[in-house]
């Protein structure tokens, strides 16, 4: 695959750079004197630094290290478990963000296709290895403490789940701890299904195809640069002990990808898989979780494009495809609805888990003394939108520092394909690729409301008794407004589908002859009139247009890969469109001038009416769904060339059915066959979608693109152009090493964001507290104490308090709200009535605060013992 072959490598240059009198020697990294210049919001345009530059330093201590003897500014990755030690010790200063978590991923073909069986594909041996492993010793040891265990990919972090605490908390009773029960589960299992142990005590089994006896082997793909190493060594050794003959194959995530991501299921090359998983910010809605970890809804690649309608029903139960599908979408009347559909998904998901979620990093970020950056709770520094915007040298006082060169290490970077429509999924990759880009609408680094950036305003209209609500803060902004109406007309000119065919698109009063009769949503989003003046420029000079828009919005959706009539469609991305024509009801603009407006119909909603503006503003821009990249119509243009002619694809599950090139825009043989279509499309002045697109392009700006990325690319050896504030300057994928220069045609000036309140984050300390005995049948009251930085919590920030008792026996007892009583302060009451159903024991007592000016709400817990 592309990744075999040989890579372009870019020259760099190696000088000294000077910053605060201390001389440093960078190798091969790109580094000029640092530019100590006073901040003025008016005096430049993208970002704060001169240059981004990105290493891979595969070892987190070594990073420190390194940071410690001035190699490097500051190690942008995650920092986790004992490690964060490391931090302490040379005074290091960090934030800390639960932005990523962790697990195993299991095969989920049941036999091999020469017939060999996956113990890990079967039901009953997956819910047994769920209580083989011991989260909490994971959590404690493996993380000294800075984790949550995890035993669900909705998280006790995310937003949704103290609104689904008893059914997350069967799962977590269910999935404990217990090795005993675990290993007579699998024995009885196996010995069920014909398995027999030899003298060594290894199970083996008659293999179905050849009729020859076999040992049953486990074959795990082991992370090394972090704590899945011992996650994966612990569960091999568990099931070794179960009578599994494993094999442990270590290496980094872009080696191991080589080996399970790119394989067919059936071929069986590997069992298990040590996942990790980040975050590009915090989700008011959960809505992708059960969606992006079981299905093939959201394209997540292998092996999630198996994840098919027919397959999660036989898996999981009929009901669980829809659900998750319900969820994503936001196809739902009610908010207790939309809660039932986390339900049913967390309780079926328990019923043949075929992940074992392991924990959530409560991850260190690094901020060394003289930088500073907006902290994201969920994304940690680099992943999020707002980085480039406020990564700054500050002085003595804090003050930002015009320019300089930064140097920041990162795990692993350019394991997959970088291409705009379905690259790289990776967030080493992200951290790189999220600089140079702009997306419509961002989400708050604390809350997760959505904050306008390339939208000047959004109204929202929704029926009458749909469960919608907007946030005080957006009301008080006023960039996007509710509005409950009795009905919603879809206009017959809106855009409602595609015909791939003839490349246009179908109007709603042709796929709707009877007319649109569920709309129950119209956002209507009013673009800034500085979008489409040529303020806002790609990095190839061309000036963003409405023809960028549209295009994104045929690739995007995505409409035209999805039909079997286009030159590169993909079977892989029909689940996609699938998914999103099930409630997209049309898009129609309204006006071009003075500033573009665009109406979006869709039957279906989202829990707040921000999120829907955010979700329906991403439809009509040059963004790819698939991925959240931001291709123009010319960068994509040489790629479709290349994908239509059969000499790549754009998805790496295609690229492996078809046996070619995963398309990558920055190095490799399929860079120079881009550059060789680039030639092409020049002479032709070929023009994607003509038909569609052709009513936005004339001749002359068809030449100038072309003109302009062929600059660019003679420039900077690649063709990876996006709006953001950072443009990629150089990349060597052999050293793992990616430069960012700023942009000097940003809209935005430097420091935009800065100044909105994103440095104060106030999650809260919570502390219970009450009697240590209670006597069976008398009332028990416990105080819960709020804080923040030791202040009590305002009682106004206070949203509610849930509280959750688990029994003697470790079951829910009973669930219920607290009282909230003032500032800092809040009461769980349990009845006489309650007590007296309980049984002599220990019990705990589990109290969740949710507070509005953080999405991370507060958690703790008391026990005590009935008597």
């Amino acid at each position: 695959m592309w990744y075999n072959a040989t890579r372009t490598r870019h020259t760099f240059h190696s000088e000294l750079c000077n910053k605060g009198g201390q001389v440093r020697k960078y190798g091969l990294l790109v580094c000029l004197i640092l530019a100590v210049t006073a901040f003025s919001a008016a005096a430049r345009q993208g970002s704060f630094l001169d240059s981004l530059t990105f290493i891979t330093v595969p070892s987190q201590v070594d990073a420190i290290q390194r940071v410690v003897a001035g190699d490097i500014d500051m190690h942008g990755y995650q920092v986790t478990g004992g490690t964060v030690a490391l931090l302490d010790q040379n005074n290091i200063p960090y934030n800390k963000a639960f932005s990523g978590y962790r697990g195993l991923l299991f095969n989920p073909a049941d036999y091999s296709s020469d017939g060999r069986f996956n113990p890990l594909a079967d039901q009953v041996i997956c819910q047994a290895v769920q209580k083989l492993v011991d989260r909490d010793l994971w959590a404690a040891e493996y993380l000294v403490g800075n984790a949550l265990p995890m035993y669900s990919p909705i998280l006790p972090t995310d937003a949704v789940y103290p609104a689904i605490i008893v059914e997350a908390t069967k799962t977590k009773i269910a999935f404990a701890f217990d090795e005993a029960l675990a290993l007579q589960m699998i024995n009885d299992r196996m010995l069920a299904l014909g398995a027999v142990k030899n003298g060594a005590g290894n199970w083996t089994m008659v293999n179905a195809v050849s009729g020859a006896t076999y040992v049953i082997e486990v074959v795990g793909t082991i992370r090394v640069s972090d704590e899945r190493w011992q996650m994966g060594d612990y569960f091999c050794d568990q099931l070794e002990k179960a009578g599994f003959t494993t094999r442990r194959i270590y290496g980094g995530g872009g080696d191991l990808y080589n080996y399970w991501g790119l394989s067919i299921p059936s071929d069986l090359t590997w069992n298990f898989y040590t996942e990790g998983w980040g975050s590009s910010g915090i989700s008011l809605t959960s809505a992708s979780t059960w969606a992006q970890m079981y299905t093939d809804i959201t394209g997540g690649g292998f092996p999630y494009d198996d994840m098919t309608p027919a397959w999660c029903d036989a898996t999981f139960g009929e009901g669980f495809y829809e659900a998750a599908q319900d969820i994503y979408v936001g196809n739902y009347d009610s908010a207790e609805a939309r809660l039932e559909l986390f339900r049913l998904c967390e309780s079926l998901a328990r019923e043949f888990p075929t992940h074992i979620w392991s924990w959530n990093n409560a991850s260190a970020y690094m901020i060394p003394e003289g930088i500073s950056v907006i902290h994201d709770l969920a994304a940690g520094t680099f992943i999020h939108n707002f980085v480039t915007h406020s990564l700054r040298y500050v002085d003595a006082d804090g003050a930002p520092i015009l320019g300089g060169h930064m140097v920041v290490s990162n795990q692993e970077f350019l394991v997959n394909a970088i291409n705009p429509i379905d690259g790289s999924n990776w967030t080493y990759d992200f951290m790189f690729m999220r600089p140079t880009q702009d997306f419509p609408i961002n989400s708050h680094p604390h809350t997760g409301i959505p904050i306008p950036h390339m939208v000047e305003s959004a109204a929202i209209q929704v029926l009458t008794g749909k469960p919608v609500i907007i946030d005080s803060t957006t009301v008080d902004d006023g960039w996007c407004t509710l509005e409950f109406v009795d009905s919603i007309a879809v206009p017959g000119d809106a855009w409602s589908d595609w015909d791939a065919a003839n490349q246009v698109f179908i109007p709603a009063s042709v796929v709707y002859p009877g007319g649109v009769t569920d709309a129950a949503s119209k956002v209507t989003i009013t673009y800034p009139a500085w979008l489409l003046d040529g303020s806002v420029v790609w990095h190839d000079g061309s000036p963003l247009s409405l023809a960028d828009l549209v295009c994104g919005m045929i690739v995007g959706f995505p409409f035209d890969q999805a039909k079997p009539e286009s030159a590169i469609y993909d079977q892989y991305r029909v689940s996609d469109y699938e998914t999103g024509m099930s409630t997209f009801r049309g898009l129609r603009i309204v006006q071009v001038e003075p500033q573009l407006i665009v109406e979006i119909y869709d039957s279906a909603i989202s829990l707040y009416a921000e999120t829907i503006a955010q979700g329906q503003a991403g439809i009509l821009w040059p963004q790819s769904q698939a991925q959240s990249y931001t291709p123009s119509w010319h960068q994509l243009a040489v790629g479709y060339y290349t994908e239509a002619a059969g000499l790549g694809a754009f998805g790496s599950a295609k690229a492996t059915d078809l046996g070619v090139d995963w398309i990558s825009y920055i190095d490799g043989p399929q860079l120079q066959i881009l550059l060789g279509n680039l030639g092409t499309a020049t002479f032709e002045n070929f023009l994607p979608y003509a038909p569609t697109l052709g009513q936005y392009v004339t001749t002359a700006e068809i030449v100038d693109r072309y003109q302009n990325l062929s600059e660019f690319a003679a420039k900077y050896g690649h063709l990876w152009i996006g709006t953001g504030p950072m443009i990629l300057s150089q990349v060597d994928t052999l050293a793992g090493i990616t430069v960012l220069e700023n942009n000097p045609d940003y809209f935005y000036p430097a420091g935009h964001y800065l100044g909105r309140g994103f440095d104060v984050v106030g999650i809260p300390a919570v502390v219970a507290s009450g009697p240590d005995t209670v006597d069976i049948g008398t009332e028990a009251v416990f105080n819960v104490a709020i804080t923040l930085d030791g202040e009590a919590y305002p009682v106004g920030n206070i949203k509610n308090v849930i509280y959750l008792l688990i029994d003697a026996q470790g079951q829910i007892a009973y669930d219920g709200a607290g009282t909230i009583v003032g500032d800092g302060a809040a009461r769980v009451t349990l009845t006489a009535a309650q007590t007296a159903t309980l049984t002599a024991g220990a019990n705990r007592l589990e109290v969740v605060v949710v507070v509005k000016t953080v999405v991370l709400p507060g958690q703790t817990s008391v026990s005590f013992t009935t008597l």
